[in-house]
């Protein structure tokens, strides 16, 4: 047997592909922050998505990924929740800021309507943010650490 050192192509799907309908929207690959990876299918292939799981990517990447530090996003993508947390503020002035984070990080995408009141929970080293995001394709409701 001939080992092979390329993958197959499966020239046939990938023809019923390019003759379907066109897409609409924006497929984001969607990824598992636990486990530091893609989302895969059965065939390793990296499964995306252009509505509300793809928005839960959107939001969580979004969170996680610090604002004005990479040279590839813009000015307004990403988050200063780190910043604040940092920061030596009161804790009413902490809480203020990091809830204005929060709500700044989500507003630039044109897929969010709205992020309601956020409420935190005071925890060891931040708080637990718990809020509500409207997107074009529906509510989702968000319970996520902010910590240093």
């Amino acid at each position: 047997m001939v080992e092979r050192l390329l993958p197959e192509v499966d020239f046939d799907s990938l023809l019923e592909e390019s003759n379907s309908e066109p897409e609409f929207g924006n497929k984001t690959p969607l990824f598992d922050f636990e486990k530091r990876e893609f989302v895969t299918d059965e065939r390793g292939r990296v499964v995306t998505d252009d509505g509300l799981k793809g928005m839960e990517t959107i939001i969580a990447k979004a969170h996680l990924t610090a604002r004005d530090v990479y040279v590839m996003y813009s000015d307004s993508y990403g988050s200063e929740e780190k910043d604040v947390l940092a920061a030596d503020y009161p804790d009413k002035i902490r809480r203020m800021l990091v809830k204005e984070a929060i709500r700044d990080c989500l507003i630039w995408d044109d897929r969010v309507i709205e992020v309601s009141p956020i409420e935190l929970t005071n925890v060891k080293d931040g708080y637990i943010a718990r809020y509500t995001v409207a997107t074009i394709f529906g509510d989702l409701e968000i319970e996520r650490e902010v910590t240093q």
